[in-house]
């Protein structure tokens, strides 16, 4: 293992054994001032999140306005990255205490259809948060990961998960661990709010197209189980866990129906993140791929389809 590994892998095991020493609120208060540092002061990817938002947003805020949303941004993430530090204490510091549950009453007619669930998660609020309160409900949980580049983290990071109460299949296991485990009833938890490197199809995001990853429709589609929008909001000093209703599939899985599927599971995050933007991680490049004009930017995308356009 070289050394920039090493060294990786000491901080993570570090940061773990400290967040087990820490109040949740202390270590969370620490990444919030983390957040805040690298915006204003690194400056870390504040050009690439102020970019995104002006494209997202066009003259909805002023500039004045635009940056207190960015800082809020940094501040959120910074608040959820350490936030992972203190999970290896999460029964022992009793964060469920902190979490309340909203319209549980779906995920429970979702999980009732007998198909599985397709928990379509995105990185906001507190994602891992989300995953455990979930799983926390009784729920067979599963997270489909990829492998790290430094082994040792990889290991440590999904050693925890698991400790957490969360299935882990890795995405080299293929297709057959997700279908297996939809066979089963259970859920999968997908992350599709980032941009697809490969693969992915054309559909609206913030009036612009996209790239975006085809796998969740497909995996409904193809198995009858429903796509349902999960989330744990960050509300004061705890969370809201979220779930809305339910997506019914209801055609066969051709590549048109793949995209209207992916199109309109991308409206909905969209909608979510317009109603709280400071929450999303807007640092990512979401549209860094994406088929350009001539004036450099995303090309315009087309309205976005309506909940009406499926059988929920």
């Amino acid at each position: 293992m070289n050394l920039k590994f090493r060294i990786e892998a000491a901080f993570v095991r570090t940061g773990l054994k400290i967040g087990n020493l820490f109040p949740w609120r202390m270590i969370s208060d620490s990444g919030a001032f983390w957040g805040w540092t690298a915006f204003h002061i690194f400056r870390v990817r504040r050009t690439a999140t102020l970019r995104n938002l002006r494209m997202a947003f066009g003259d909805r805020y002023s500039e004045e306005e635009l940056q207190s949303l960015a800082s809020r941004c940094f501040v959120n993430f910074g608040r959820t990255f350490m936030e992972y530090f203190a999970l290896p204490a999460f029964h022992k510091r009793n964060i469920m205490q902190r979490i309340e549950y909203e319209g549980e009453e779906h995920m429970q007619a979702a999980l009732a259809g007998g198909k599985g669930v397709l928990f379509l998660a995105a990185h906001f609020g507190n994602w891992e948060v989300a995953a455990i309160a979930t799983s926390k409900l009784g729920v067979p949980l599963h997270t489909v990961v990829g492998d790290l580049a430094n082994p040792v983290v990889d290991e440590v990071v999904n050693n925890l998960r698991e400790s957490l109460g969360l299935i882990v299949d890795r995405r080299r296991m293929g297709l057959r661990a997700v279908l297996r485990a939809l066979k089963q009833g259970h859920g999968i938890g997908i992350q599709a709010d980032q941009e697809a490197r490969w693969n992915g199809i054309p559909v609206p995001f913030f009036g612009m197209t996209s790239l975006t990853h085809p796998g969740t429709a497909w995996f409904s589609l193809k198995t009858g189980a429903p796509i349902l929008q999960a989330y744990a909001l960050r509300v004061g000093n705890g969370f809201r866990v979220v779930y809305e209703p339910p997506i019914w599939p209801n055609a066969e899985a051709t590549d048109e129906e793949v995209l209207k599927l992916t199109a309109l599971h991308t409206a909905r995050l969209e909608n979510l993140i317009r109603r709280y933007p400071d929450q999303w991680f807007w640092l990512h490049k979401r549209w860094k791929r994406a088929p350009r004009g001539e004036d450099g930017l995303p090309l315009r995308a087309g309205p976005l389809p309506s909940n009406s356009d499926t059988d929920e």
